[in-house]
């Protein structure tokens, strides 16, 4: 079923899924703000709309194969392109706090903030596709992974939403030392697929 292996997808979701971003910030908030019950529906909501991304990128990214069967070829070095940005964004932005708004139920937060996140809906159209063959069927590739990644992001979610609501306020959002971990695994793998598309 897929190009590359199940390892590499699950470092590089794994990495994502934890390191500090959107959502992770607002089940914090949430979490020491309220309790650690609002902060597991902000993950519900989360998880949710990561399956709603999920249908909606399947769709395009085997439309677009099924016109034009190549593409898959130029979207991995748009993906491993975008690995090392996202690299390279974090070590550069480690230890910064980011803000949101709150104006919704916990649920419907999370559900909002994931579906009209940008850089999620990147993640779908450019690092998924990086683990299909073209010689499968897309549309079930793209929904397995994106299940998977459901999967990861829900238990990063509820990960951080238990260890804020243990560590109460001794929590650090932006852990320092997460955040270059996880760029040096991203940067690591971003540019070994790359290099691997360039030499085939």
């Amino acid at each position: 079923m897929f190009s590359f292996s199940l390892v590499q997808f699950a470092i590089i979701q794994i990495s994502f899924a934890f390191s500090p971003g959107l959502i992770i910030t607002l089940i914090v908030r949430k979490t020491l703000i309220q309790d650690k019950k609002s902060g597991l529906k902000v993950a519900i909501g989360a998880a949710v709309g990561c399956l709603i991304i999920t249908l909606i990128s399947a769709y395009v990214i085997s439309f677009i194969v099924d016109k034009v069967p190549l593409i898959l070829e130029y979207i991995t070095y748009v993906g491993s392109s975008y690995i090392i940005y996202k690299a390279i964004y974090i070590f550069k932005n480690s230890g910064l706090t980011i803000d949101i708004e709150n104006a919704d139920t916990p649920f419907w937060e999370g559900f909002r903030v994931n579906c009209l996140n940008p850089k999620m809906i990147l993640l779908f159209l450019t690092v998924l596709p990086l683990f299909l063959n073209s010689n499968e069927n897309i549309f079930l590739g793209m929904v397995y992974l994106g299940l998977a990644t459901t999967a990861i992001n829900l238990i990063a979610d509820i990960t951080w939403c238990f260890a804020t609501s243990l560590l109460r306020e001794k929590v650090t959002i932006n852990n320092q030392l997460v955040d270059k971990s996880v760029g040096l695994i991203l940067l690591f793998l971003g540019m070994g697929i790359l290099i691997n598309q360039i030499l085939i």
